[in-house]
């Protein structure tokens, strides 16, 4: 292989682990938001961005791949396994952050959930005294003798 190909893979290579690297300080920021009890609308929208701004950074990776790739190819005698221990040891790390993001983003679900069951019931109760309808319809049978 030679000098030049050898030296875009690794150059390819170094930027594919900076990509990684920003990956985890992205899911970092993220593990930090979830460690607030409360899931109010600028965490969630945070949150959000943040999953954008993952999801552009695997894009690059992605298109990274498809360059090593496209250079091995050529050559089969280049070795590109020497970064990817690092970029294991990040993806471990990154998948722990994960996990307890997707653990809170599900109770935060459920609580939601919940919180809308009850509205739910207070309106229905609510619009049946305020007696939607016209004051001559009964709505309420008095049962008392």
């Amino acid at each position: 292989m030679s000098k030049d190909k050898r030296d875009s893979i690794q150059q390819l290579l170094k930027e594919r682990l900076d990509l990684f690297r920003e990956i985890q300080a992205i899911s970092a920021r993220q593990l930090e938001i979830c460690q607030h009890n409360e899931a109010d609308d600028p965490l969630i929208e945070k949150l959000l961005v943040l999953i954008a701004e993952r999801q552009t950074l695997m894009e690059g990776i992605d298109l990274i791949n498809e360059g090593i790739s496209h250079l091995q190819k050529t050559d089969s005698t280049m070795n590109t396994g020497d970064g990817w221990s690092n970029e294991q040891q990040i993806a471990v790390v990154i998948n722990r952050n994960d996990e307890v993001c997707m653990a809170w983003l599900r109770n935060k679900s459920r609580e939601v959930a919940g919180m809308l069951q009850k509205t739910r019931a207070n309106r229905e109760a609510s619009d049946a005294y305020q007696m939607g309808g016209p004051a001559d319809l009964a709505w309420f049978v008095d049962k008392r003798k």
